[in-house]
Formats: C-alpha cells, structure tokens, sequence
C-alpha cells in the first residue's frame, strides 16, 4: 500500500507531536534511563522534522524578476528638516 503526500504530511506531523511530548516530558526527569529516552525521541524529532520540510519542498522553480530601473522606480519621499520653535 502507498502512502500519498498528504496522508505522509499527516503522518509526519503526528510523529513530531509524539516526539516533541515525549521530549518534553522526559526533560524534567532526572533519572538516567530517562536520558537515553530523552536522546532518542530528540532524534527522532529531529528526522522527522528533515522528512516533514522535505515533503513541502517545492516543485516549481522560480524566475527572478529584474529589477525595475532608475527610471521607472518611485521617488522616494524627502523629509522636511525640522524647525525649533525658540
């Protein structure tokens, strides 16, 4: 069975919300076997995060419009130099 994009999407993005607990939560512990869980599941977060950027890549290339000319940009505002009232 194949998975489509958006059901990828959706997987992903309940993997980063079961990670992101699970790192969460064993941040405040102290214990030593919480550490390696705490190590595994950041891992974990951090994989899927890659995966979850990957699946929006784009697919359309972009072309850079030039810039308008001199000519053609707007003039920009000048500021009136500030008088003190004695």
């Amino acid at each position: 069975m194949r998975l489509t994009v958006r059901e990828k999407r959706l997987l992903a993005k309940a993997g980063l919300v079961a990670s992101l607990s699970i790192v969460s939560l064993t941040g405040f512990h102290k214990a030593s076997r919480s550490m390696g869980v705490h190590l595994a599941s950041g891992l974990v977060l951090v994989v899927l995060a890659l995966w979850h950027a990957r699946l929006y890549a784009r697919t359309v290339k972009r072309v850079a419009t030039p810039l308008p000319s001199r000519s053609q940009r707007p003039e920009a505002p000048v500021a009136e130099p500030m008088s003190i009232a004695a």
